[in-house]
């Protein structure tokens, strides 16, 4: 029953019932507190975005969705704002800014947040909405990234192309006196020399690889037959090390439209790297599964030393590397032939001394 003094008399029960469903269907989170930072409201984007259910929160301080210092620095806002009502400065309510939470789960989120404030019979409430902005910075990086590499790719071309030709010219000289030669010291020179050059080639076809947007020739591809095959490729090496196997396909076919050749690359590309990070032995799991109806996920998982948080956000980079002779443009490259299907998409996730999984996204073929 509404009592008369409520200032919005002409707002039904139904109405209400109404206001409440439509801010639970939004996809940003609302999040209103009273003056003592008590959680009056907390629709069902909020709980997504802080994972929280709403009955843990509601009735309850703020500090229960809040890290201690941004609840320091929130307690201090709300004071300056009850005792001035300065809605002109930026560091104070009826604002919006860009800002990191910490989720229940303790992973880190960015989100935009714009405040807002009322009264109702004497006490102030606030209201914060909630914009998780993980996609699009996600999507920034990606065209900073694409952008960098087009630029990048230019010089490179260039650079590769003037020590590509000397290069061949000193291998075919090497080559041509290591068939004159006879002497055993001035041959194992020669040898030396000719293998280095080798190397180097390797090496700047490997940059131009990168550099150089791949190119794709997109057809039908049966992806389990192709994971049965860089499976079977590797099934040997791990016998050696003392690696258990596991193979695990949906049922029947699965098609993506892919390179094949360049999807290959990338698969045991991703089946080296855990095999080398199974020193001990381990367990190497490659499976398939269905996202989302129209997106399949390739899952390559080893059981060994893990990636370390510090460098977690490196091992894309190009020429970072732990390896000792390693280049660092393996991954790098992966990632670019993935990205270049539309929809693809290369995650990963580890735990030092635990093991590393990686996740292959693609498009299903569609006739």
């Amino acid at each position: 029953m509404i009592k008369k003094t409520d200032p919005y008399p002409h707002i039904s029960t139904k109405e209400i019932y109404i206001l409440r469903n439509a801010l639970n269907s939004t996809h940003e989170g609302f999040v209103t507190i009273d003056q003592n930072h008590k959680i009056f409201f907390f629709n069902e984007a909020a709980q997504k975005i802080f994972g929280y259910r709403a009955e843990d929160v509601l009735g309850r301080d703020l500090d229960t969705i809040m890290t201690p210092e941004c609840s320091k620095k929130h307690r201090m806002a709300v004071k300056h704002y009850l005792e001035t009502k300065d809605t002109k400065h930026p560091e104070h309510i009826a604002h919006s800014k860009e800002m990191t939470i910490v989720r229940k789960d303790g992973t880190k989120i960015p989100v935009n947040i714009s405040f807002s404030s009322f009264e109702y019979k004497g006490i102030t409430y606030f209201t914060a909405v909630i914009t998780n902005i993980t996609v699009i910075k996600d999507l920034q990086s990606q065209v900073v990234r694409t952008e960098r590499l087009a630029a990048l790719g230019k010089v490179v071309a260039e650079i590769v192309h003037e020590i590509q030709n000397p290069l061949m010219i000193i291998g075919g000289f090497a080559q041509q006196l290591l068939r004159e030669h006879k002497n055993d010291n001035d041959t194992k020179k020669l040898e030396i020399i000719t293998d280095e050059i080798k190397r180097l080639e390797n090496l700047l076809k490997t940059i131009r690889a990168h550099y150089t947007p791949p190119a794709m020739v997109y057809k039908k591809v049966d992806l389990n037959m192709l994971l049965r095959d860089v499976f079977f490729e590797g099934e040997e090496v791990c016998k050696q090390k003392g690696i258990v196997t596991r193979l695990d396909l949906n049922n029947g076919h699965c098609y993506v439209e892919s390179d094949t050749d360049k999807l290959k690359q990338v698969l045991l590309n991703l089946l080296k790297n855990a095999i080398e990070a199974m020193d001990n032995g381990g367990e190497l799991y490659i499976g398939t599964r269905m996202i989302r109806g129209d997106k399949v996920e390739i899952i390559v998982s080893d059981t060994g030393c893990g990636i370390p948080d510090e460098i977690k956000d490196l091992i894309f980079d190009p020429f970072f590397t732990t390896k000792a002779d390693g280049t660092g443009l393996g991954l790098g490259i992966c990632k670019q032939i993935i990205e270049n299907h539309r929809g693809g998409n290369l995650l990963v996730e580890s735990e030092e001394n635990k093991g590393t999984t990686f996740k292959v996204q693609l498009p299903l073929y569609k006739e």
